[in-house]
């Protein structure tokens, strides 16, 4: 399987997504939380659907730029009022 493949990414990227919505449909955010296998698959997926959009190219460049990557540097948080 090649990465150099966009539609190979964008499957990456929907079936990442598919898979966070299987471990998060009805369940509330305090559960979600506390349960840190659940936690960690959805950790997972994210990382597999950054990965893929950093694959992603377009005639100006990647869509997920190296840089933006590189400033990030710590833990993300979730501000659970957005949710």
């Amino acid at each position: 399987m090649s990465f150099r493949i966009p539609e190979q990414s964008l499957r990456d990227i929907l079936r990442g997504i598919a898979m966070i919505e299987k471990f998060t449909a009805g369940v509330s955010f305090e559960r979600f939380r506390e349960e840190p296998m659940r936690v960690a698959a959805g950790e997972r997926y994210l990382l597999m659907i950054s990965e893929a959009a950093s694959r992603l190219r377009t005639p100006r460049g990647n869509v997920m730029p190296r840089s933006a990557l590189a400033q990030y540097s710590g833990h993300w948080e979730l501000d659970q009022a957005s949710v």
